[in-house]
């Protein structure tokens, strides 16, 4: 993990050379474009620290810092990139280089025009196409929950922020009267995937389905009524034949008695408890070299198992522990370990108590940490 002097420095490199171009040319707005390009950085800085420690445990990039730093990148360059439309010649990009390379017009209808820059490409194009794409994941069910300060909220509300963001951006770009290209673009594209993957898969496909076996049971029901209806109407038309009582002798049966044998009783063995032997704890010890005692956090929640757990799985591959509630949930998404990438829906999981686990955990600090 990146240590808070990194970030320090950074942001202290960038307010400097901000003040003396301030110093050197007051009237012009390089200042500001300066300090942009510091919380661009250390936003990037903590944006790259994150996937690092994400990818070290092999573990979904279900988080909402994923999420708000490619925003708040995105949204910055977009609204920066719009100053570069504008007449005056002092905004931020003008007393840059960025303007004069791009700074195109595409579409323009009364006082509506849609544009781009370079400044577009750079800073919200591949942003955009990251926050896209994470979106699209949740929204497909891929990313099941989402964790916001290390805590795990169902995914359905990203629904609610990507709403909220949608609705502000679409406001400010009204206001204004113009938007930028890469911003239209994620707005369509957040759209589409609503409607394909709630409105399209939980309300028009199951109406279809529903309405079809309404009709088919109509019908069906039709059918049976006319078919009762005909199969009545011959039966009054054909004569009935007379009855003839017959007598039928019973024939006397005597019971007969079958000897039943009983089978010898089955001894079974009484259910021991195994002991924590060394053996036993190196068994479940996380796979892998230089072992520490995060190794033993859940691979989905990233928290200690504890003893008012019931039940802890532990995937035979890697060794490393997972909640039984939390696993559960992720096998409904996918079949592969997100650990070791391994299929775990043809091996038998290890399942042992929590209690037990955390004696696992305590044994190991006490002898086998180096």
């Amino acid at each position: 993990m990146v240590g808070r002097n990194v970030y320090i420095s950074v942001f202290l490199t960038g307010l400097v050379f901000a003040f003396l171009s301030q110093i050197v040319n007051p009237q012009s707005s390089l200042s500001i474009t300066l300090i942009y390009f510091t919380f661009v950085a250390i936003l990037l800085i903590k944006l790259v620290d994150e996937w690092r420690y994400y990818r070290s445990y092999n573990a979904p990039l279900a988080s909402a810092i994923f999420i708000s730093i490619p925003a708040l990148i995105a949204i910055g360059g977009s609204l920066t990139a719009f100053t570069a439309t504008l007449d005056d010649t002092e905004n931020i990009l003008h007393a840059t280089f960025i303007e004069l390379d791009l700074n195109l017009n595409l579409f323009q209808l009364d006082s509506f025009y849609l544009f781009l820059n370079l400044f577009s490409l750079i800073f919200c194009l591949p942003f955009f196409a990251i926050l896209g794409i994470l979106i699209r994941r949740y929204y497909s069910g891929t990313y099941p929950n989402i964790f916001i300060f290390r805590r795990r909220f169902p995914s359905e509300s990203i629904i609610v922020l990507n709403a909220s963001f949608l609705v502000i951006f679409t406001i400010f770009w009204l206001d204004q009267k113009t938007i930028e290209l890469s911003s239209l673009f994620f707005l369509l594209f957040s759209i589409l995937t609503f409607f394909q993957n709630y409105i399209l898969k939980f309300v028009i496909i199951p109406f279809r389905r529903v309405s079809r076996t309404s009709t088919r049971d109509f019908q069906s029901q039709r059918r049976a009524v006319r078919s009762s209806r005909t199969s009545v109407e011959t039966r009054r038309s054909t004569p009935q034949p007379s009855r003839v009582t017959q007598v039928q002798e019973r024939a006397s049966r005597s019971p007969q008695r079958s000897n039943v044998q009983v089978a010898p009783p089955i001894h079974m063995p009484k259910r021991t408890k195994r002991k924590l032997t060394p053996a036993l704890i190196a068994s479940l010890t996380p796979a892998g070299q230089n072992i520490s005692k995060d190794d033993f956090r859940c691979i989905y929640c990233y928290e200690f198992p504890t003893e008012s757990d019931k039940q802890v799985v532990i995937c035979p591959r890697c060794k490393h522990p997972s909640h039984a509630d939390e696993f559960q949930k992720w096998l409904l998404v996918s079949n592969i370990c997100s650990r070791c990438n391994k299929p775990i829906n043809n091996v038998k999981m290890i399942r042992i108590s929590g209690p037990s686990y955390q004696k696992i955990i305590q044994m190991f600090q006490k002898k086998y940490r180096k």
